[in-house]
């Protein structure tokens, strides 16, 4: 059964809300009840999951601080995602697909997600020892992507997540407990959709739109799970 961390499932969220824009889609879903007010359901719960409702980064020098980390994060992963697909596609297409799988650029508070998502994949990716991950990982540092490039952006993603609240008198760990409420009912939602749409959608090429199917031919479909962290 596949597990997920609340940021991956953000990730998968977005995926979903995303591919639910194709006409061809809200075609088939339609009949199963996906209109106009479920579809903002949808977002307002990744919204929230997102940490948007909660009160965060109210102080204008603080906004002025986060908007300034989503812009140096927004330009490293135009640049090295495009990097790291040009060299990897052709010469390693197993790690391209593992470490681009539903992986896409985003923009605004969603970069958190994206740039997140490839530091996790790039850490599991670094830590093997088989030739082709060594292989890969060697090539990307060629093209500038080392380790401690990632490094860097790490430490950018741990100051954008951690930034402190001006606006509220939660404590720390108060303010986990509501995001983990919100991305429960987020991913409450997302496996409803999940399942209707699997039922729902016989075009695999949709399913991997929405994020429920793999582009990858020899890789299984595995419905999601309600799991822990």
């Amino acid at each position: 059964m596949a597990k997920y961390s609340n940021q991956e499932k953000i990730s998968k969220m977005a995926i979903m809300l995303r591919g639910m824009q194709l006409p061809a889609i809200q075609l088939l879903l339609a009949p199963r009840g996906l209109d106009a007010v479920e579809y903002e359901e949808g977002w307002t719960h990744f919204e929230t999951a997102m940490g948007r409702s909660l009160k965060t980064i109210q102080s204008a020098s603080t906004k002025n601080q986060f908007n300034e980390l989503l812009g140096d994060l927004d330009r490293w992963e135009n640049s090295q995602f495009d990097v790291a697909e040009a060299c990897l596609k052709h010469r390693f297409p197993a790690v391209h697909a593992e470490l681009f799988e539903n992986l896409t650029k985003m923009s605004g508070p969603e970069v958190l997600v994206s740039v997140g998502t490839f530091v996790t994949r790039y850490d599991a990716l670094s830590a093997r020892t088989d030739d082709s991950s060594k292989g890969a990982v060697a090539l990307l540092a060629k093209r500038g992507i080392t380790a401690d490039s990632v490094a860097g952006v790490r430490a950018l993603l741990s100051r954008a997540r951690s930034m402190p609240d001006a606006g509220t008198a939660a404590t720390g760990s108060e303010q986990l407990a509501l995001m983990d409420e919100a991305v429960a009912r987020m991913w409450a939602w997302y496996q409803e959709w999940a399942q209707t749409a699997r039922v729902a959608i016989p075009s695999k090429r949709l399913r991997i739109h929405l994020g429920i199917s793999s582009p990858n031919p020899n890789k299984p479909e595995e419905p999601e799970t309600p799991s822990v962290e």
